[in-house]
């Protein structure tokens, strides 16, 4: 199947679908007749798999090294569960950042008063604390 196929049946753009062939993570042949990048059927699966890859925030690092360790599971299970484990963290991380802000802005907007005539409050507090 050539490009736009593969791009139509994953719902990548061609453009990232390039990438990950740069990259080294999907493999093509080029068409003896037509010189057109070829794909098997195989890297529909290997494209899915990119994507599960990408919705855990994996690096291209990361992703290279899961689709090598898939080819020892049993050997590679306990580097893959510490990478799972380190992703998990940092979203904890990201997580409790994301809940400061979503405090400060909250507490900023307690501070507005809505009415066009009043003074911004929330400009007020950026004010003061300079």
């Amino acid at each position: 199947m050539r490009i736009g196929e593969l791009s139509r049946l994953t719902g990548l753009p061609v453009v990232t679908l390039r990438y990950y062939e740069n990259e080294g993570l999907i493999e093509s042949r080029r068409s003896a007749s037509s010189g057109y990048r070829e794909f098997s059927a195989e890297m529909v699966q290997r494209v899915r798999q990119l994507q599960r890859f990408r919705a855990l925030n994996l690096t291209i690092q990361e992703m290279r090294q899961m689709l090598d360790w898939s080819n020892s599971p049993q050997e590679r299970c306990g580097d893959t569960c510490r990478l799972i484990e380190r992703h998990l963290q940092e979203v904890g991380e990201r997580k409790a950042i994301l809940l400061e802000l979503e405090s400060e802005l909250q507490r900023l907007l307690d501070r507005c008063s809505g009415s066009p005539a009043a003074e911004c409050g929330i400009l007020r507090d950026f004010s003061e604390s300079v």
